[in-house]
Parts: structure tokens; sequence; C-alpha cells
């Protein structure tokens, strides 16, 4: 027996109130630390004093991002599909083409990555929502001089609905007033031309994914990870207009529109209630909402809508479940406590949308430091914001020492000295006095130099707090001096602490969002189509693929630089080298074309160039049709000799059939040799450059 719908709602209004509660103690720290990002003053100026503002945060943030980026947008494949049964390799390898090729293409890859760990790096916790989108998009489309053969088939199409049309002739109408064109593709081209313009439905879905903003992610704070909160939600604001065009129920929408009085934008707290946001909009929040749009258009008022994602026995067979319930509000929040109690019990004015059994949460998080037991670890900001302050208000008061001592301020005797001329400060300037000595500047020491060692601290401290350094943010002029291998070192080791929050992006949140890519894609695409992958377009069926495929990450630390790992993959290449004079060509035992091909393939994408498949040929199909050719020659030689006569010459037209098969066999053979021998030659080349160029830059290296 489900649960009672009044039980359900009172359940999600507790829920959601526990977890706005929890998030409004976040809400401070985040927008204390966009404050700081921002460099916008302390609040505790001194109005004629220093109000300069130290960007640490700013600097530690923004220092981090174009690592990050490198390390996960360069076009290499981040995550890889790794199968668990011989056999998958090539449908693990099509998968991991087409995810990245939907994170990258399908959705805006590099927006979303920047998006996403930029919230973390600054705000403790980035999150992003991957969803089947099955919403239906419409689009206007207008073709130009279709024959009648081509506007007839683009009529058949029940996708399609025609708008406008005209003819090269000045005949025109719309969807109801067609030419006649029954039977016209078998006609003969006549000449007539269409200009059509027609709306196209789009009803097939997509994976959608979206960067959720911090204020809008509602969780159960004190579960250990987001995983196994039993309480998940994305609370936001939205138009009834937005709410209908989602697929919910219009009556029902309207009507909580409606109740909503008029209250417009200031609804359930309004947009405008939010400190947060209002704090990362910044001026544009300053506006007044005066005008309220939901008093005059229903459907333009502002409600409440909360996808609440609920580990629940709503069934009551004593399984709980993840169940997707969306929500919506339109009551403002009551101040009262008593009325707040009574409305909780009640459900607190919320209305079920949709309620649906979900697999797994939408949701993939990341966090740059993690803390034990925590589901929400620390920032960068955290480890800098202090530093800020104390490094802001060490220069604020240099910079005064140094105003007062090239400005000192003066001791005048009352009523002998013009205090108009005394308030007015220019070189050659003139001050009027009624007697000599009756000014006299009060001598200020300058001490400000001293503060710089506490500046080199601070700084000092900041490096070690986020790992960024001169040395790998550019080069310092103070280490010019120095030996490579020393900068290098450095070097690696301020990127080391970059490298770790990259794994921890890659191993958490990277980790799942990818396979829940490849669980919508393998539930939700039916059907093969043709994507250009790597250039070539190849047919591609989800439903051939499994879920449950490992993933290998591939980014991370230990792996060294890129230029680092190119001369180590450029000396394998030169080791390959040797094993294949050793044994007599690339056909095994140690070393194959296949595996030469590998190599190159890891050397081409880490210089930079995306996959080596665009600038190599994969031998591997080369290979397969040179061993069937040989396997039907041989098939076809055993046919022929048992199905051969005593005498086959005798018989002058079973003779001239076996010979023109031996030589058809010949022929295919000496093809496939001649392939092979070509695309060896084509590698050995490609080898014996990439050596030149890698003992180049090895000299180049040893001359460094």
């Amino acid at each position: 027996m489900p649960i009672d719908p009044q039980k359900l709602t009172a359940m999600l209004a507790a829920k959601i109130e526990q977890a706005v509660q929890q998030q409004n103690l976040h809400a401070k720290d985040r927008d204390l630390a966009l404050r700081y990002y921002r460099g916008e003053p302390f609040g505790n100026e001194v109005e004629g004093r220093s109000q300069i503002v130290s960007r640490d945060v700013a600097e530690a943030v923004d220092g981090m991002m174009p690592s990050l980026m490198r390390i996960f947008a360069s076009g290499g494949d981040v995550v890889r599909f790794v199968p668990r049964q011989a056999g998958e390799e090539a449908l693990a390898k099509e998968a991991t083409q087409y995810i990245n090729f939907v994170w990258n293409n399908v959705n805006p890859g590099f927006s979303t990555y920047y998006q996403w760990f930029k919230d973390a790096l600054l705000f403790r916790l980035g999150v992003i929502k991957i969803w089947w989108d099955a919403t239906p998009r419409v689009a206007t489309v207008s073709y130009a001089g279709l024959d009648r053969a081509e506007f007839f088939l683009l009529c058949q199409d029940g996708d399609v609905e025609i708008l406008q049309w005209v003819d090269n002739f000045g005949h025109e109408g719309d969807g109801e007033t067609l030419p006649e064109l029954n039977n016209l593709p078998h006609l003969p081209d006549d000449g007539v031309r269409f200009d059509v313009q027609i709306r196209q439905h789009d009803f097939d879905g997509r994976v959608a994914i979206q960067p959720v903003p911090p204020e809008e992610f509602l969780c159960d704070m004190n579960a250990t990870a987001i995983e196994t909160a039993d309480f998940v939600a994305h609370r936001m604001q939205m138009t009834a207009s937005d709410v209908i065009a989602q697929g919910f129920d219009r009556d029902l929408v309207m009507a909580l529109a409606k109740a909503n009085n008029g209250r417009g934008a200031m609804a359930g707290g309004g947009v405008y209630a939010n400190s947060e946001k209002q704090t990362r909009l910044g001026a544009a929040t300053a506006l007044s909402p005066a005008v309220d749009t939901g008093h005059y258009d229903p459907s333009a008022s502002l409600l409440w809508v909360t996808e609440c994602y609920l580990h629940v026995d709503e069934d009551e067979d004593g399984i709980a479940e993840w169940r997707k319930i969306t929500v919506a509000a339109a009551a403002a929040p009551v101040k009262s406590l008593a009325a707040r109690k009574q409305n909780l019990e009640h459900g607190n004015g919320l209305v079920i949308l949709a309620d649906e059994e979900i697999e797994q949460l939408p949701f993939a998080c990341v966090s740059p430091i993690l803390m034990p037991h925590h589901c929400v670890g620390r920032s960068v900001a955290d480890q800098v914001m202090d530093l800020q302050l104390i490094k802001s208000t060490l220069l604020r008061q240099m910079l005064d020492n140094l105003y007062l001592t090239n400005n000192p301020e003066k001791e005048v005797v009352e009523g002998l000295a013009n205090f108009e001329d005394l308030l007015t400060s220019r070189p050659g300037g003139i001050k009027r006095v009624k007697q000599s000595g009756v000014i006299r500047p009060l001598e200020t020491p300058f001490v400000a130099g001293a503060t710089f060692p506490m500046l080199d601290y601070i700084d000092t401290a900041r490096q070690q707090r986020t790992g960024l350094t001169n040395l790998n943010q550019g080069l310092d002029p103070d280490t010019l001096n120095k030996t490579a291998t020393g900068i290098n070192l450095l070097a690696n080791a301020g990127k080391e602490r970059v490298e770790l929050i990259a794994r921890v992006f890659a191993e958490t949140g990277v980790r799942q969002a990818f396979r829940r890519i490849l669980e919508l894609v393998s539930k939700h695409e039916h059907h093969s189509q043709m994507m250009r992958l790597n250039g070539k377009f190849v047919p591609i069926n989800p439903q051939r693929w499994r879920s449950d495929w490992d993933l290998s990450i591939e980014v991370g630390i230990g792996t060294g630089t890129r230029e680092m790992q190119v001369g180590q993959v450029a000396a394998l290449m030169q080791l390959s080298q040797q094993i294949v004079t050793a044994q007599g060509g690339l056909n095994g035992p140690l070393l194959t074309w296949q595996n030469l091909f590998e190599q190159i393939s890891k050397y081409v994408e880490l210089m930079g160039l995306q996959t080596g498949e665009r600038y190599f040929s994969d031998p591997a199909p080369i290979l397969a049709a040179a061993a069937q050719a040989a396997q039907a020659a041989q098939a076809a030689q055993q046919a022929a000799a048992a199905n051969a006569a005593p005498n086959p010459l005798a018989n002058p037209a079973v003779a001239e059939q076996v010979a023109l098969s031996q030589l058809r066999i010949s022929e295919a053979h000496e093809k496939a040799i001649i392939a092979v021998q070509t695309e060896q030659v084509k590698t050995n080349l490609s080898l014996a450059l990439l050596k030149a160029k890698a003992q180049g830059e090895g000299q180049a290296q040893g001359q460094g």
C-alpha cells in the first residue's frame, strides 16, 4: 500500500526544511569566499586610510584553473572504459569515444568542467546534474530549391509540419494547401522548385549535463558522502510557464500560480531573499523588484520547485528505493515558529507534481580537499582567506606609513596661520603665516620596510597551502641562474598539490559523471546511428555496451609532466626499433604491428594532437584481411582437392575452372602481402622520423 500523500508531503517538508537550514550554514561561508575572491572591502575600513585589499584567494583559485583545464580538457580521453570479458575490447573503445563525444560535443564539456571545478575550488563543493532529457525540441527550418520528389519526401516525415511553401511559378500555400504530390517520386523532374519553411519536432532524447548553483543543491549534510545520503534535492525558482513547459499538469500549476496571489518574484522568499545569489549576481540584484509581473500574468509568477531524491520505502515492502518526487510550493515562508510547525505537519503547502522510481542519483560532486567522514570537504579559498586578511592589513599599514612619511602631519600655532593654505598640499604652494616658525612638521619614521619580510612569509605560507609557486605559474627572474634540474624539482614539487586535486576530482565526480552517462546512453538509445568519431563515420549501437564496465582514470599524480611522458614514450620507441632488428620484422614474438601502432598513438596523443588514428592507419584491419585471405585460399585449395575427379585434367572445363580459382587466390594473396608491405614501409618511415625527432630533443635537453 503506497504511503499516504499527506504523510509524504509532511516528510518532504521536514527534509527540505532541515536541508535548507544546513545549507544556510554553508551559504554564509560561500558568500564570504565570493567576497574575498572579488576583493571586496572587509567592512573594517577607516575613512582617510588605505583600503587596499590583497587578492590571494583569486590568485590561488585562478592559478589552479589553467592546470586543471589542461589536464581534463586538452583533448585526450580522461576516462576509459575497461571490459571485464575477453572480446569486448572494441566495444569498450567505441563506448569510450562516444561517451567523450557526448560530454564534449553534445554538451559544452569545457564550460561544464570550468564551472564545476571553480565552484569546488571556491565554494567547497561543485555539483553537476546529469539526466536524460526527453523534452521535445522544436526548430524552424527553411529549404530552398526542392524538386517535387524532395518536397514529397519532406511531407512524408511525421516529425515535420509544413508552415509555408512557394514554387518558382508564384503558387504558394501552407500545410493544409499542399500541391499535388502523390506518386511524384516516380515521375520525371518537371522543373518545378519549391521554397519551404517547416517546423521540425525532435522527439529523440539526449543526455543533458548542467552545473548546479551551490545555493540550489540541498543534501543531508550528516551523511558521509552524497551517495549515502537518504535525501538529496535540487531546489530552484521557476516561472509557472517554465514548469508547464516541462510537462507538468497545467491546471495544477496555474492553480498554484494563482494561489501565489500576485507575489511574483517575492514568492517563497524570492530570488532576492537569497543573499548568496544576490552576492553572486552583484549589481543586477541591486535593482528593486518593484514590478510584480505575477500580479498581472499568473504564468509569470515564480514558484519554488524542488526535485526531491528520497531513499524511502514508499510501497511499504520493507525495501527502500530511490524515488524522484517533484514538489512545488506557492506560499512565502512563514516567520512564526508556531505557524511554521503547523505548516510542516501539513506539508508546508507542498504540492506533488510527479513521483517516480529511479535507479541512480543524477548528481556528480567534487570537493578539492576531502575530509574523512564528511560529504563536503574544504576549498582552496578556506586555505587562503585568513592570509588575505592578514596581508591586506599589512599592506594598508605599510601604505599609511608611506603616506605619512611623504606628507607628514603639521603642528600649527592656532590663529597665526591660514588653515585653508594648510589643507591644500601641492608642490610650490604658499603657506600664509603671521609669524615665522608657527608651522612645524611632525616627522613620522618610515618603518614600512620592516613589513616586507612579513609579506614574504605570508606568500610562502600561501604557496605551502596551495602548492602554487612562481615556478609553476611562469619563470621567476630570480631562478634564471639556477640549474634546469633544480628548477624542475621545485616546479614539480609545487605541481603535486594541483595534481592531487585533479586526481581527487577524477576519482570522485568525474568517475560518477561518466558512469552515469554510460548508463543513460545504454538504457535510452535503442537504435544504431552513424557518428563522426576521430574524423570517420562509424556505426554506434549502445545496446551492445555494458554499464558495469570498469573505468580507468587517465589523469593524476605519479605520471610526470607531459614533456616527461613524451620522452619516456620516445625512449620506448627506440627500444622497439632494436627489438624489430633482433626479431627480423614486426611479426613477433616480442613486438607486433599492433604494439608499434599503440606506441605511435600514445606519442601523438601526448604531443597534443588527439588520437593517432587521424595520422596513422590502424594495422588491425589490414592484418585481419590478410589472414582472412590466406584462410580463404587454403580452404579453396582443400575444397578443390576434395571435389576433384581422379583425373581432373581429363575434363578441360574442370581444369580451366581450377586454374582460374588458383589464379584468383594467388592474386588476393599477393594483394594482401603488398598491402602489408606498404604499411610496413610507411611505419618504418614514421618510426625513423620519430626517432630522429626524439634524438634531437634528447640532444637539446643535454645541451640545456
